[in-house]
């Protein structure tokens, strides 16, 4: 549970960074959204990975929500 926390913290401490960057960098802006997802799902394969789990699984689409809502407070608020 803690990694969990831990990842969920980076992910929206790097939405929150691409809030930060200037407006007519909508590239870094992306791409820092989608680096916090990136993090988010090799988090949850590491965790899935030390349980000795299967690594694909479901709790990979819930990286989709921090993309949907960082798209939605840096982009289109």
């Amino acid at each position: 549970m803690l990694i969990i926390t831990t990842l969920i913290h980076l992910t929206v401490g790097l939405i929150l960074a691409a809030d930060a960057v200037d407006e007519d960098r909508l590239d870094a802006q992306l791409g820092l959204i989608l680096l916090g997802a990136a993090f988010y799902v090799v988090g949850i394969a590491a965790v899935r990975a030390i349980n000795k789990k299967p690594l694909a699984t479901w709790w990979m689409l819930t990286a989709l929500i921090p993309v949907a809502a960082g798209l939605w407070w840096v982009v289109l608020r």
